[in-house]
């Protein structure tokens, strides 16, 4: 219960994250470092989950382009598929996604445990049927002489 609770709140951040986008193109390291703190534990927790965001390819690095001589911040800028997410949060964030996949994973086990319940209530009923086989053959080996004349 415990990892499906830091899988949640994991989740929970990353949707925080990508929410900084909202009315924002871009997001920039240096205005982290302005708000977080210069490299305190919540500026790298936020810097690795822009990381997993520009994974998942929600949010692009912005690279510096060295040809015009102007420089350029380090940071990342929301992709069309990070927007269509984003909008839709409650529906495609990682959070609808693990609560989707905690349902999913829920019923599969629910089917598993009606399939066991079946199976044994199976089990028992081929076991009375296999004994009323058994009982019906012998009664019907003794009520037979099977002596060779009678075939």
């Amino acid at each position: 219960m415990d990892d499906v609770l830091a899988k949640m709140k994991h989740a929970e951040f990353l949707d925080s994250v990508l929410m900084r986008f909202d009315g924002n193109k871009s997001v920039y390291l240096k205005d982290l470092e302005d708000e977080l703190g210069y490299r305190t534990e919540q500026y790298h927790l936020t810097e690795n989950a822009l990381r997993s965001l520009s994974g998942a390819g929600l949010i692009t690095p912005i690279r510096p382009d060295y040809t015009t001589g102007i420089p350029v911040v380090g940071g990342y800028f929301l992709s069309d598929k990070g927007w269509d997410v984003m909008v839709n949060i409650s529906r495609d964030g990682f959070v609808a996604k693990d609560k989707q996949r905690i349902k999913e994973e829920q019923e599969k086990q629910n089917r598993i445990k009606i399939e066991e319940e079946r199976h044994e209530s199976n089990f028992g009923l081929n076991v009375i049927i296999l004994i009323v086989a058994i009982v019906t053959l012998i009664a019907t080996l003794r009520g037979c002489s099977c002596s060779a004349e009678q075939f």
